[in-house]
């Protein structure tokens, strides 16, 4: 029975191996170049995956010096195309859902990348000191139910001479916003006196100055001074709404619930596993705790509502389920 078996398996893997060649040998081919100049990019990475209910692996290859790729071998059915380079907005090919039929050869694609935008500058201190590991991050403006709130597009950390750099964007409107390192480490102990700051030296988004920027263009010297005054602070404990206990396993981050100047993402804290959690240096202003909670079979994510007018808030549970 083994041996029967066996037989009929490696019978299975010959009929595989010989599938007729016309049933592969499409192709797909054409050049990546700049969306600016023209210009044929020479190593871009190159993507082609099929469509669901379509035969075939995920394939990936580099230009070669004129910007060329082909992909060869194809069995038909529908496919997509992606190419990328670094300092390059990824973009899909000419025919995002493209399909091969059998033996079909297409040539002559194109795909143009628009160099990616950028931003740099540095995060100073009330007192004009460089600030090291400062959370600074670039926005969009978007619209919801006619209300304006800031998405953040691209994010980093300022080194020790505290410069930052925001790379990869796309040609657009952008506000610009830092605050100090976090307070759980040394470093933000230091800053436990300085609030969050937008370009140019602005308490609040609606005083931001927005920076237009356009493809390939870096924008240099956004400065950010961090505001001379702590703000008030959320502190309170996560539970998991499964247990009743501090939740081990949450994360939280608060955004704006009211008003242009609060909206986008204001501040992070680390949970350690006893669920406690601080969030500093914020405005008066209506704002929401968003805490979730990741494990092996499905994430959680829970909302809640807050005012802050002129005190902290304290004590501020939040069960997650």
């Amino acid at each position: 029975m083994r041996r029967l078996l066996a037989i009929a398996l490696a019978a299975a893997a010959i009929s595989a191996a010989q599938t007729p060649a016309q049933e592969r040998n499409g192709e797909i081919g054409g050049s990546v170049r700049s969306a600016q100049t023209g210009e044929p990019l020479k190593s871009a990475r190159v993507f082609l995956r099929p469509q669901s209910g379509s035969q075939g692996l995920r394939l990936t290859q580099k230009t070669g010096p004129a910007g060329e790729f082909l992909f060869k071998y194809l069995p038909h059915g529908n496919y997509s195309l992606t190419a990328g380079k670094a300092g390059y907005i990824t973009r899909e090919g000419q025919a995002e859902n493209l399909t091969l039929k059998k033996g079909q050869k297409v040539a002559g694609l194109e795909i143009r990348l628009p160099r990616a935008a950028v931003i740099t500058g540095q995060i100073l201190d009330p007192d004009g000191q460089p600030v090291p590991r400062a959370e600074v991050r670039a926005y969009v403006v978007r619209y919801r139910h006619g209300k304006p709130m800031l998405v953040a597009r691209g994010q980093a950390r300022s080194d020790d001479l505290g410069e930052y750099r925001i790379f990869g964007l796309s040609a657009g409107k952008y506000v610009v916003g830092a605050w100090p390192p976090r307070e759980q480490g040394p470093t933000g102990v230091l800053y436990a006196g300085t609030g969050g700051s937008f370009y140019s030296n602005a308490r609040t988004a609606s005083e931001a100055l927005p920076l237009k920027i356009g493809w390939g263009q870096e924008v240099t010297q956004v400065d950010v001074e961090l505001a001379d005054q702590p703000g008030y602070a959320i502190t309170g404990t996560l539970f998991d709404g499964r247990t009743g206990q501090p939740c081990r396993d949450c994360s939280v981050h608060l955004t704006g619930a009211e008003g242009f100047g609060s909206m986008g993402p204001v501040g992070v804290a680390d949970v350690p596993p006893t669920g406690a959690f601080a969030i500093r240096g914020l405005t008066p202003g209506v704002y929401k705790i968003i805490a979730k909670l990741s494990d092996d079979t499905a994430d959680y994510t829970v909302a809640r509502e807050v005012r802050i007018s002129d005190q902290h808030l304290q004590d501020v549970d939040v069960e997650v389920k």
